[in-house]
């Protein structure tokens, strides 16, 4: 298995879609293509090689902005990736815990059921607002170990893993 990381931080989703983006620095817009072209490269160098699945965690910067265009957006990235690899299954990561004094539990608690609603074909969902975070908003080392132990929960369940016999993160020496 290889991961092609697209990980940019502190970015909104305006930032992933094409022809969406406000950012006057044009190295944080079109994320969603640009990873799309790493996960072309990888592939290339790696022949016999396919996308399984794509993992995505991104939300806390559009809680600034409130919950009205996330969904629509994170909606035109999946069908945008779906039209460049099939099929794949997506799974994302739902808002963790985040501590913001200008939010109040509401509205992040509407923000997270924005999320829970996303209906897309081979699509879903991981809840992570149970694990452990450092500041208030970014995940300890356990958390994230968590979070990649639900993600290859659900990925296991969409696509059959060849030669896997256990649980690989049970090999993970702590």
């Amino acid at each position: 298995i290889g991961l092609v990381n697209c990980a940019v931080g502190s970015t909104d989703m305006s930032e992933w879609v094409s022809g969406s983006c406000s950012n006057s620095n044009l190295a944080y817009c079109e994320l969603g293509d640009k990873c799309s072209q790493q996960v072309r490269q990888a592939l290339a160098q790696h022949p016999g090689a396919y996308l399984a699945g794509i993992l995505f965690n991104q939300g806390q910067s559009d809680i600034h902005e409130g919950v009205g265009w996330w969904p629509s957006l994170f909606g035109q990235l999946v069908d945008t990736w779906h039209g460049s690899w099939g099929q794949v299954p997506i799974v994302f990561a739902q808002l963790g815990q985040f501590q913001d004094p200008l939010r109040t539990s509401q509205e992040i608690d509407f923000f997270r059921a924005a999320q829970s609603a996303i209906q897309k074909p081979n699509t879903a969902m991981i809840v992570t607002q149970d694990l452990p975070v450092i500041d208030g908003v970014h995940l300890t080392t356990e958390g994230q170990i968590q979070q990649g132990q639900r993600f290859a929960q659900v990925m296991a369940h969409t696509r059959p893993l060849k030669e896997c016999t256990e649980p690989w993160w049970s090999r993970i020496v702590r």
